[in-house]
């Protein structure tokens, strides 16, 4: 009896353990299927940082592999409409002229939002990637601003804009939404 005990207090922990880490790895799963943007709280602030990295790092592959359908395909809705987005990519890729060997560092945060009683009716998030060299020699910047809630645009959830810059962040081009100021550099 006393061997049946200790198998069964064994299977209970091993169990438990289990569980522990299931949860663990539910709460690493970085998706908007299992977050609510809208939620505020550090958890949601801390995933939605973290799908910006990822989605960041996706757009460096994009331009690393010269993706512009991928690349594209990021973009919200009402940005693919109204920008010409085959041409910006285009123009982008020019200076982005060979795959990336490195990068220095990558930074993200929130930069846009608006709440009500604890909401999110609006809210944008950015990702920086510095330093990044290219086989070429290049040293380069990408800045990419990435809506997640606009209650009253939803159409303009996804990447509204990338920015590629120079080393000191000189503004080179920009793919999707832009002012009129800075057509120049948009088309």
């Amino acid at each position: 009896m006393k061997i049946l005990n200790i198998i069964v207090s064994m299977l209970m922990l091993i169990s438990l353990s289990s569980c522990e880490k299931a949860i663990d790895l539910k709460d690493a799963e970085i998706s908007l299927n299992n977050l609510d943007p809208r939620s505020a709280g550090t958890r949601t602030y801390k995933k939605l940082k973290k799908l910006t990295e990822n989605r960041s790092l996706e757009v460096l592959e994009c331009f690393d592999n010269h993706d512009k359908e991928g690349l594209k395909e990021m973009f919200a809705p009402a940005i693919a409409k109204d920008f010409s987005l085959d041409m910006q990519i285009d123009k982008a890729f020019e200076i982005y002229d060979s795959e990336s060997v490195k990068y220095e560092r990558l930074r993200t945060d929130e930069m846009g939002y608006g709440v009500n009683h604890g909401t999110y009716f609006l809210r944008r998030f950015d990702g920086d990637i510095y330093g990044i060299e290219l086989k070429s020699g290049k040293i380069l910047r990408l800045s990419i601003a990435i809506c997640y809630v606009d209650d009253k645009n939803p159409d303009m959830i996804g990447i509204n804009d990338i920015y590629l810059k120079d080393e000191k962040g000189v503004n080179l081009r920009i793919i999707g939404e832009y002012e009129d100021f800075q057509k120049e550099l948009a088309e």
